[in-house]
């Protein structure tokens, strides 16, 4: 998985060491893939706190293909993401909290099959509104989900399996390939002492 940051700009003032208080912060990036990342808020050393405005908008997900594949064989034909809403960070609180408030989407997302390259799931957008996801404290809450123009694709074979039978991927077994290895090992012989 890779995401190519380009054309950033970060800024931020009044910052001091030992950290005295509150430094505005302002960050604006491309991703080369597609898309874009703006956030503006406070940081605050002193006190390990961070409150962040962010929008991300029309992020590629087509980078995310190769995590999909680890374990299926789909291909991630198309997709984007965005969000809207602030992010807050505690470092002083064991382990570090992050809590997201806000809204996100996926959008024109399109799976298809590797084999026959056929179009599985999709759907033009899906919305998340009133996000509140707490990393500190384990928990999620969404207000409200939308799913725009759904699509899914679900053909039954006459041996009665179905054609999602075939899209996780099966992990090679560990003793098939313990033997394979052992029988591509060169060989060799240990002289009694």
């Amino acid at each position: 998985l890779a995401y190519d940051f380009e054309q950033i700009n970060l800024t931020a003032s009044r910052l001091a060491n030992p950290p005295k208080g509150v430094s505005p912060v302002e960050l604006l990036l491309k991703v080369k893939q597609g898309g874009t990342l703006k956030a503006k808020g406070t940081l605050d050393l002193l006190r390990e706190t961070a409150d962040i405005r962010l929008e991300l908008a029309q992020l590629a997900l087509a980078p995310l293909d190769t995590v999909l594949k680890r374990d299926t064989t789909l291909t991630l034909a198309s997709g984007t993401a965005g969000a809207a809403g602030r992010v807050q960070w505690n470092g002083r609180r064991t382990p570090g909290a992050v809590r997201y408030t806000g809204n996100a989407a996926i959008d024109a997302l399109e799976l298809r099959t590797a084999a026959d390259r056929e179009r599985l799931l999709g759907w033009k957008r899906l919305a998340l509104t009133e996000v509140d996801a707490d990393l500190g404290e384990n928990r999620m809450a969404i207000a409200h989900i939308g799913l725009t123009q759904p699509y899914a694709r679900l053909l039954i074979n006459k041996d009665k399996s179905t054609n999602l039978a075939t899209i996780r991927r099966t992990p090679a077994s560990a003793p098939a390939t313990a033997t394979a290895a052992a029988a591509t090992a060169p060989a060799t012989s240990a002289a009694p002492a």
